[in-house]
């Protein structure tokens, strides 16, 4: 027999899975402009703006990604609440 999660067990697993992939999402989007930047500092001065941006950016995203980690490691593990 297929094992099941009730309904309320699947949101409760969901919400911070959703949350923090959307924020995992955010910083590989940062990380790979700050490389593409990086690489345009040599014939372009002025994409330190950008990289200053960015890097300022990611310490944002990170400070924000902390508690929904911590929040995710809240949930209880899955296999306890499968249902067989």
């Amino acid at each position: 027999m297929a094992q099941m999660l009730t309904p309320r067990d699947t949101r409760r697993h969901l919400k911070p899975l959703t949350t923090i992939q959307e924020r995992m999402g955010q910083l590989n989007d940062l990380f790979v402009a700050q490389e593409r930047y990086r690489a345009l500092v040599a014939n372009d001065p002025t994409a330190l703006f950008a990289l200053g941006w960015l890097v300022a950016r990611i310490e944002v995203v990170r400070s924000l990604a902390k508690p929904e980690l911590g929040r995710l490691a809240a949930v209880p593990r899955l296999r306890d609440h499968l249902r067989c």
